[in-house]
């Protein structure tokens, strides 16, 4: 299942590297899902909503996709932000700009519905930037500031809903990108097509809602670790 630039769904089939796919008019893909037609798909919204899919009803072939609000009841203009294919068990980290975030535990199969579920409270402009799964030991939260901090992720609570805690102290910022990974792999982000790993991280580590300090050297620019 694959999602353009646009929020353009569509599926291909068979083994493909679509990573470097684009779609004939041209669009990039955004995100993209490997799974069954049988399964159930995840789509998660940046005003903190949940819906789930059949893959099975979306356009594939040569087709430039179909449009997710056609599927959904969306308000708000609000836009795809993740795909994932629901498991038993499946958790994920679910992180808002204005630094607020919380485990989401999915403990049965969701309805498919097109109001979709409401997860997140967002207020005063807030928005959710990032879904992340599967969960891992740490999460490394770098600010706009270009502060990093590290810290446990069992520090997060697992909510079905709600507003989620502090994440980083933000100081009139937002937050750039959010990773999860375990001490074991140390920390690794892209730098043009290389990749850089820090494996001595205790300057970094701290506590949740803590400010971080300043980025590792070599960091990307655009403050992303991918």
């Amino acid at each position: 299942l694959c999602c353009s630039q646009k929020d353009n769904l569509k599926i291909y089939k068979g083994h493909m590297q679509i990573e470097s796919l684009v779609y004939n008019n041209g669009e990039k893909i955004k995100y993209y899902c490997r799974m069954k037609s049988d399964d159930i798909a995840l789509i998660f919204t940046d005003d903190g909503k949940l819906y789930s899919m059949n893959p099975d009803i979306l356009p594939g072939g040569k087709s430039n996709g179909t449009n997710f609000s056609f599927f959904v009841n969306l308000k708000n203009f609000s836009k795809i932000i993740g795909i994932h294919q629901y498991t038993k068990r499946y958790k994920c980290l679910l992180i808002s700009k204005y630094s607020k975030g919380f485990i989401y535990n999915i403990d049965s199969i969701p309805k498919i519905q097109k109001n979709g579920k409401q997860l997140f409270n967002l207020k005063n402009d807030d928005k959710l930037i990032k879904v992340l799964s599967p969960i891992k030991e740490f999460i490394a939260s770098i600010s706009s500031l270009g502060k990093l901090l590290i810290f446990k992720t069992k520090e997060i609570p697992m909510l079905n809903k709600g507003s989620g805690v502090f994440i980083q102290k933000i100081k009139n910022s937002s937050i750039s990108d959010i990773k999860l990974f375990d001490k074991k792999d140390g920390l690794q982000w892209h730098v043009g097509k290389n990749i850089r790993k820090e494996i001595d991280l205790d300057y970094w580590v701290g506590k949740r809602a803590q400010v971080g300090k300043n980025k590792p050297k070599r960091f990307n620019k655009d403050l992303k670790f991918n």
